[in-house]
């Protein structure tokens, strides 16, 4: 009896230009490279029957019929590449790209389309007027803040700061250009390179503050973009996030009444958990300005939820006892919260009563990345060209740490969209 082949893997890796429909979904013809296989040839899409060697992949590059993607992404078949009004380059479902509940944002193409050497190009000019280049002239600071975001599971009764080498590398380099800038501008080297550690990495509304107002140059938390913060500031799209999780009391009357079952997915769709909380009473606890909480609003403004089942606290202290208080026993309550974040929560219950965990989606998968002044695309621009100036190095240490970055991300729910 023959042996099943197995399914060939493709991840999408360059993206053919073409103008976008200002009021429709378009689609992009794209190239491909088998995963996991040692090989220079490229295909046209799913054509796997004949391929393209590197030498005129590089061509069509230099003739700028094809752009190399910031963040190659798997595509199976029956899925396709869609450029959106937005801007936006999303893999969807090949025939129903909008009502497709498992789409992903990959990139924007202000990050494809970009021009990777930005101060060689005569583009320093654009870069000076960048509203954070400014704030950091006037700080006479490059200030940039490590996350712990990707601690949560590994460390989750501390909160010691992730710095992976391709983002150190990644500071190095952007400051380095900088300074080559003002000394074109001003005749005199005036940053330097400082690292804040002193900030609640979490208060996400103080850390959007502070990007606006030019006291952070970088915050490299995975910050997640939600409807909410889209208003002010926009990310470098590093990851995806589709699910959060519901936690609660194991044997609590909120288990037994909506059957939730330990480390199972509760429901297929964002509606599906929503609505037994409302038809059973459930209350919901979110932290403070974090995604969930954004989500339970937007649940709320559409009337799917009443507001006085949603109940939101900012500190984990608050929280932990709102959902284990023994004088509400008989409650039904559940804290919906981001993965990292309910692993620091069992974690900080474990003294006084046993949690548990079961996966919901959100409405739609959410982008996770390093957060900007929306609007800023110089600035965007110029970072996004010193993360894949350092994806780009030959050295081990940055490749492992991509590696552990990767990990990591997986362990609080994130999906890597980032150089693997």
């Amino acid at each position: 009896m023959p042996t099943p082949s197995k399914v060939m893997r493709l991840k999408a890796t360059h993206i053919f230009y073409r103008p976008k429909d200002p009021t429709d979904w378009t689609p992009v013809a794209f190239l491909t490279k088998r995963m996991g296989v040692a090989s220079d040839d490229f295909f046209l899409g799913f054509e796997t029957f004949r391929s393209l060697p590197v030498g005129q992949v590089k061509e069509l590059e230099r003739q700028r019929q094809v752009r190399r993607m910031n963040f190659p992404c798997e595509v199976a078949p029956g899925q396709a590449l869609w450029l959106t009004p937005e801007d936006e380059i999303v893999v969807a479902n090949q025939n129903d790209p909008i009502g497709d509940e498992n789409k992903l944002v990959l990139e924007t193409t202000a990050d494809l389309f970009m021009d990777p050497n930005l101060l060689g190009n005569g583009q320093g000019a654009a870069l000076a007027r960048s509203e954070a280049v400014k704030a950091s002239l006037k700080l006479g600071a490059f200030a940039y803040v490590f996350g712990d975001y990707l601690n949560y599971k590994r460390y989750p009764n501390k909160t010691p700061a992730f710095a992976p080498a391709w983002q150190k590398a990644a500071m190095q380099t952007s400051c380095a250009d900088l300074n080559q800038l003002v000394r074109s501008v001003n005749g005199a080297h005036r940053l330097k390179l400082e690292r804040l550690d002193e900030l609640d990495h979490h208060r996400y509304t103080h850390i959007q503050e502070l990007i606006l107002d030019g006291e952070i140059s970088v915050h490299w938390e995975m910050i997640f973009r939600t409807h909410v913060r889209n208003r002010a500031i926009d990310i470098i799209h590093l990851a995806n996030v589709k699910d959060l999780r519901l936690v609660y009391g194991l044997g609590s009357p909120a288990q037994e009444k909506l059957g939730l079952n330990p480390g199972k997915r509760f429901a297929k769709t964002f509606d599906g958990w929503i609505r037994p909380l409302r038809e059973t009473e459930t209350q919901v606890c979110a932290f403070t300005e974090q995604a969930p909480e954004h989500a339970l609003l937007k649940a709320s403004a559409k009337r799917k939820l009443p507001g006085e089942l949603r109940k939101q606290f900012a500190e984990m202290p608050e929280v932990t006892d709102w959902l284990t208080d023994p004088k509400h026993i008989q409650s039904r309550r559940v804290v919906a919260c981001d993965v990292g974040v309910a692993h620091k929560l069992v974690a900080a219950a474990k003294e006084r009563a046993p949690l548990a965990m079961s996966p919901v989606p959100y409405e739609n998968p959410l982008e996770v990345g390093v957060a900007f002044r929306k609007g800023d695309r110089a600035w965007r621009q110029f970072l996004v060209s010193h993360i894949r100036k350092s994806w780009g190095s030959k050295s081990e240490a940055i490749a492992e740490s991509l590696h552990e970055t990767r990990q990591r991300c997986a362990d609080v729910g994130m999906h890597w969209v980032g150089r693997n």
